[in-house]
């Protein structure tokens, strides 16, 4: 028992974590090296979903359209809940890696930070809970 719940919780853990930390890495080159413009939302598309038990969930999908530094247009799409986050015609800062474009975020701690510190976070979190019961159980059984 104690062993699957290491495995379960501790692999699952440990590679959200190492996924988080992967993930962080990315956006700390990223924010080094990245070079920063200037983007308009351009369109705000709204999505609707359902879950299982009937329960419905909106999120908003910004396109944000940019150009880099060799004059080429490119786009990105922000998601979020919240329905007045960005506004059409909005400017934001938008960071991206001249090298890939296809790279870019929104120049802000939610685009580039949140993200892999979540997901870290989380990973931490169940890798914990993991090798605390394995060590739980193992003394409850001595």
């Amino acid at each position: 028992m104690k062993w699957i719940v290491l495995l379960t919780f501790g692999g699952g853990g440990l590679a959200a974590f190492v996924t988080g930390c992967v993930q962080g890495y990315k956006s700390y080159v990223l924010a080094r090296d990245g070079v920063t413009t200037q983007g308009n939302v351009v369109k705000i598309d709204e999505y609707k979903s359902e879950d299982d038990k009937g329960r419905s969930r909106v999120s908003y999908h910004s396109v944000i359209v940019f150009r880099s530094a060799d004059e080429k247009q490119h786009s990105l799409t922000a998601s979020s809940s919240v329905k007045d986050r960005y506004k059409i015609g909005s400017t934001l800062n938008i960071l991206y890696d001249p090298k890939n474009p296809s790279t870019a975020r929104i120049a802000d701690f939610a685009g580039v930070w949140a993200g892999p510190i979540m997901l870290g976070l989380f990973g931490l979190v169940v890798l914990a809970i993991g090798v605390g019961v394995f060590f739980l159980v193992q003394a409850d059984e001595n």
